[in-house]
């Protein structure tokens, strides 16, 4: 569902943004995940990783613009 929210904050302020804001907020909920206490904290965090996730969309369609088809397929295989 946040994937499309993800699209237009690209599309307004540019990919890379995006992407770092993404992997940003990916890493400070993966940390805090980690430093949850109690079960409704931990539940809470990860709907955050969630929400963060949704930009892995982002980064899928900035392949076939940052590569050639004779490699997208590789490109592809790095990304996951």
């Amino acid at each position: 569902m946040t994937s499309l929210l993800w699209a237009t904050a690209a599309e307004k302020h540019g990919v890379r943004a995006v992407l770092f804001v993404s992997l940003l907020g990916s890493s400070l909920t993966c940390f805090a995940f980690g430093t949850a206490t109690s079960l409704p904290q931990a539940m809470c965090i990860r709907l955050m990783q969630g929400i963060f996730a949704g930009a892995i969309g982002v980064g899928r369609g900035n392949i076939a613009t940052i590569t050639d088809p004779s490699n997208e397929g590789r490109a592809y295989a790095i990304l996951g």
